[in-house]
């Protein structure tokens, strides 16, 4: 009678998929090769296509990892909650938690990930895309009953620019691992989408 399947060892599993995000993020999907992600992990092939099957669903589940270890870095306000005094704040603490998850180069790999052109089709990421931006436009709603942003810029542009905000901070921290994340999030959100009658610049 066959032996029923072994679950795969948490360990060598996050040791996988912490060296997929880094290869992905080093060389593009493309180029990544299969063969240099399970010598640097040590993994067995013949596991690797037990448990995985392509290099696409190793990309999506090497994603889906990230985040996960991404969320012990990043607090995620509660909208409804926040107030005049706490709703940028909350943002620019994103943007810290996220340099503080920059320590560890398969953290950092999360983003690089997100951002590249040749990735492939990824329902993890899919999922990840669309609940930002159905939290922004909660953010946004927020912001404007609060008086704190733009009135004048539709709720929808409002979204647009401030995840391409994000995603330039983001693209820009890759590059630029010791600038002061946190405080250019906290000059530049407000000025970009706050409203221009509030004072909102740092005393």
């Amino acid at each position: 009678m066959a032996r029923p399947p072994q679950p795969i060892d948490p360990k060598r599993r996050t040791r996988l998929l912490a060296t997929a995000r880094v290869v992905f993020a080093t060389h593009g999907f493309t180029n990544a090769r299969l063969t240099d992600i399970l010598r640097e992990s040590d993994f067995p092939r013949s596991s690797f296509y037990y448990f995985f099957h392509t290099k696409d669903q190793l990309f999506d589940a090497a994603f889906a990892d990230g985040l996960r270890e991404l969320a012990g870095y990043v607090t995620v306000p509660v909208v409804d909650k926040l107030t005049r005094d706490t709703f940028w704040p909350a943002l620019t603490n994103i943007i810290a938690g996220m340099t503080a998850a920059a320590t560890r180069p398969d953290l950092t790999a999360v983003g690089t990930m997100f951002h590249l052109a040749d990735k492939p089709h990824s329902p993890n990421l899919t999922e990840f895309e669309h609940a930002i931006d159905k939290w922004t436009m909660r953010m946004v709603d927020r912001g404007l009953r609060l008086g704190l942003l733009d009135p004048t810029i539709p709720p929808r542009l409002h979204v647009d620019l401030a995840y391409a905000v994000a995603t330039r901070l983001d693209a820009w921290a890759l590059h630029h691992p010791d600038a002061p994340m946190a405080d250019l999030a906290n000059t530049l959100l407000p000025r970009m989408l706050g409203n221009p009658t509030t004072p909102h610049d740092k005393e």
